[in-house]
């Protein structure tokens, strides 16, 4: 794999391949046999293509495009041995930065639908993986970014959009780079900050999460996983065809779990891999 050095935006050191499978499994296997990548252990390192034939999704779902019309990049984030990381509230504010910094080049508004997608009201322009990963005995948080962005049709996903046909016209990748890296690395400061202003920080960042969560206090329909749906305690006549069931989003909660009211004005809350939003 043909990976070079480009240069140093906001502190993380963006490294480019004119190809690969994916970023997340490159940029992976780079940090534990690239001594390049080593020699910035104690920084943000991140791998960018415009050419990804097998992105990774959420529960092993593959993300593909066209060669050339879109981009991938992953951002591995060292992670100290002596701090706590709020994971939730890294997620929340990540999410925050990309969909913040994706907004500069789309004219439709920008959402985020739990867990992990960024979205118009009615498609989906980008997803978000994040993980944490040990490599060569050290931490690193993982996030991988794949943004629908020149391509503008696919053939099996009909809710699939880019920034190229929101906005009637071309975008070029390379300037959409510095905004991103910029943004995340100003959220992962303000994530990792200590006591005293912690708590104040979250609550913002969190407030900042709900006011671009998709369809918040809105009403949506929830698909639940089958082994769930056997030991959960939703009203069976409240579940239609498909395991399906309606509610009103009422936001996201300090665990990262989907809080619901539902139609008999209980309430629900649920976890990422119980229950998915139909979009």
């Amino acid at each position: 794999m043909d990976i070079q050095f480009t240069q140093t935006l906001s502190g993380t050191h963006l490294f480019y391949t004119t190809g690969c499978k994916s970023t997340q499994t490159s940029i992976k296997f780079c940090i534990a046999n690239n001594s390049i990548f080593g020699l910035f252990h104690s920084s943000p390192i991140a791998l960018y293509t415009f050419n990804q034939s097998h992105g990774k999704g959420q529960q092993d779902k593959i993300w593909e495009g066209l060669a050339g019309q879109n981009l991938a990049i992953s951002i591995a984030f060292p992670l100290l041995d002596n701090l706590e990381y709020p994971l939730v509230v890294i997620n929340k504010a990540i999410a925050v930065a990309v969909r913040n910094a994706l907004q500069l080049f789309s004219s439709d508004l920008l959402f985020i639908k739990w867990p992990n997608d960024i979205v118009t009201d009615t498609h989906k322009i980008c997803g978000l993986l994040m993980e944490v990963v040990s490599i060569a005995n050290k931490k690193y948080f993982l996030l991988g970014i794949g943004v629908n962005v020149n391509q503008k049709s696919w053939d099996n996903q009909p809710k699939a959009v880019s920034l190229c046909s929101l906005n009637n016209a071309p975008i070029d990748m390379h300037s959409m780079l510095e905004p991103l890296l910029t943004g995340l690395v100003k959220a992962w400061s303000k994530t990792t900050i200590e006591f005293p202003l912690k708590d104040r920080i979250t609550a913002e960042l969190s407030a900042d999460f709900d006011r671009v969560l998709w369809h918040r206090e809105k009403g949506i329909t929830l698909q639940m996983d089958t082994l769930f749906q056997k030991k959960n305690s939703i009203n069976p006549s409240l579940v239609h065809e498909k395991n399906c069931f309606g509610g009103i989003l009422l936001g996201v909660n300090d665990a990262g779990c989907i809080f619901i009211q539902l139609p008999s004005g209980d309430f629900g809350i649920f976890h990422h891999g119980e229950v998915r939003i139909v979009f």
